[in-house]
This record gives structure tokens, sequence and C-alpha cells, in this order.
């Protein structure tokens, strides 16, 4: 079974944000843009299970040439996982900030639509290339998105949304003890997800 690479809009930048002086400022509004999702992997930042920063499309201390993207400008920030973000480093194949990919290799904008469409999953929440597309993968090398923490927090992502779906109907019961219960069971596992996560940072 197939799953589409994203289940939610494209992440887009807002036109009118105003200019902060230190990009840090954008975290939260970026947090917004992306839907508390990594740009580049879609991982949820939920729970404060993971970490979550800004990382530099255009990257901002590149080593191999230089740009004049001052390292505040909001369009040229993607919200990004601990992993994604130290993956992607410095790196900028085309070595030319206004040519982002050769068609082969580099990088695409998550905020583009044609970023959806780059990737899919499997049943377990893989990340896997478009086939055929050679740009998908090496995205998917440069960036490690077949680092297998992305299929679980995809799978998390699911309980959570399972999890709702029982919480609803147990409201509607007024069953106290059972609410108390299904409370109990999602905290020793957010916990246990919060522990693997930490493990594999």
């Amino acid at each position: 079974m197939t799953h589409p690479f994203r289940s939610t809009p494209t992440p887009k930048h807002q036109i009118d944000r105003k200019e902060c002086e230190n990009y840090s400022s954008y975290l939260k509004t970026l947090k917004r843009d992306f839907n508390k999702r990594c740009g580049y992997c879609n991982d949820l930042d939920s729970h404060k299970i993971r970490s979550f920063t800004i990382d530099h499309f255009v990257p901002q201390n590149p080593k191999d040439f230089t740009h004049n993207i001052k390292p505040n400008n909001y369009f040229n920030l993607i919200y990004s996982c601990n992993y994604c973000n130290s993956a992607k480093s410095n790196k900028f194949p085309t070595k030319n900030p206004n040519i982002h990919n050769d068609g082969k290799i580099g990088f695409i904008k998550p905020t583009e639509d044609l970023y959806n469409n780059l990737f899919w999953r499997d049943g377990s929440g893989s990340i896997y290339p478009s086939e055929g597309n050679m740009l998908a993968s090496h995205i998917v090398n440069e960036l490690n998105l077949k680092n297998p923490i992305h299929s679980l927090m995809w799978r998390f992502e699911r309980i959570l949304a399972l999890e709702e779906a029982v919480r609803v109907k147990l409201e509607t019961n007024n069953d106290n003890d059972l609410i108390k219960l299904h409370y109990n069971l999602m905290s020793e596992v957010i916990e246990i997800v919060k522990y693997i996560f930490s493990t594999n940072d």
C-alpha cells in the first residue's frame, strides 16, 4: 500500500510578514506557516517529542560560494526538524542561490507545490523518491529521508489520529473510568515515544 508524502497543504510563507532583525525571531511564525511540520520530511512537531529549528534553504555560510541573501531573509527560512537540518547543513550543489537544482542534483523549496510530488510513502511511512526522478533520489539521499525516525514519526501521528477518534467516543459516553484509563494509556505511549526519539538523537 502506498501513501502520499504529505496529507496537508503545501506550506507557504506569508507575503506581508514584517521583517525581524534576527532570523530566530521567525520561529513561531514559521511553525505556523509550515503547519507545525518539518518542511523537508513533513514530520509533525507535537508533544515536545522532537527538536525543531530553522534551516536556511540557501545556506547562511556556504563553504564553496558566496551570496548576498541576508540571514534574516524570511523567504529563505524553512521550519525544519533537527534531523533534516543536520543532514542538509551547508549543502547547495548548484553553488548558485538563483538556481536551486539542475533537474538531477540540488533542492526544491518545500514551499513549492512540486515538492509534494517528489516522494511517496509505503505502508510503514518510509519515504521513497518518485520512480525515475533523479532529483527526488538526490534529495532523499542528501537529507537522509530514509532515516527510520521519519517512519516512526509518521506511525506515531497515525496513533494520535486513532487516539482522537477514541477520545471523542469516550467523551460521548461520559465514562470517567474509561476516560482516565485512556488518558493514562496515552501518557505512557507518549513517554515511550519520547524515549525512543531521545535515544536516536
